[in-house]
């Protein structure tokens, strides 16, 4: 008996199905004022040491779950996030070695952890969310350059490193998650670690700037 494949875009449903995490993850205090270029350097260059080993753990189990035919359709070895990172926090002169890791950004790698020891594929739901935020990611750049006068390429390739092939590459990335024959459940697993790799995000950048409280 074959199981039923999903018949629906699974990136049409990650979009559906993540829109309130991601807009959570958008309307923190932190992303407002990293958009608005207010947000205090010292913010944003602890934002790239705390997902220094988030990034760590989601590229060990990316390469982990690559060994998996499906997996290995969908990853690139420049969709690995940590070598932008490292060259980040090197123009920052931020050892990566004295980095610790804060609650947030631990709690943000064990719910990794849990996803790909759940199902090998759900560690894609973190992967498309990472991939998705540089489509962004570009507009992002130009305006952190200019809050804090950096050079081109300099200090932001965590959130541009594809430059102008952003859009062709995000293309092949759409088609190959749409390419996949997922079971139901290999389908939900994605999308349970796309709502929860968002909603790690939102606890980070709330732990590197609290919203300010409702009055």
């Amino acid at each position: 008996m074959t199981v039923a494949s999903v018949p629906d875009s699974i990136m049409l449903r990650l979009r559906s199905d993540t829109r309130a995490h991601h807009d959570a993850a958008e309307n923190t205090l932190f992303q407002r004022r990293l958009m608005a270029g207010s947000l205090p350097l010292d913010r944003y260059v602890e934002s790239l040491a705390q997902l220094l080993p988030v990034h760590r753990a989601l590229d060990a189990q990316l390469r982990r779950a690559a060994e998996h035919a499906p997996v290995a359709a969908v990853v690139r070895e420049r969709h690995y996030q940590e070598p932008y990172l490292l060259e980040d926090l090197a123009w920052f002169q931020r050892d990566p070695d004295r980095i610790e890791a804060s609650p947030a950004a631990r709690d943000m790698v064990a719910s990794i952890e849990r996803a790909a020891a759940g199902n090998p594929l759900a560690i894609l739901g973190f992967h498309y969310v990472i991939e998705g935020s540089k489509n962004g990611g570009k507009i992002l750049a130009e305006r952190v350059r200019a809050a804090y006068d950096l050079p081109p390429g300099r200090g932001t390739r965590y959130l541009d490193p594809y430059g102008d092939s952003q859009r062709p590459w995000w293309a092949e990335f759409r088609a190959a998650m749409d390419g996949l024959k997922l079971t139901p459940d290999q389908a939900a697993a994605i999308l349970s670690a796309a709502r929860a790799c968002f909603d790690g995000i939102t606890r980070l950048y709330q732990s590197l700037l609290p919203d300010e409280p409702v009055a």
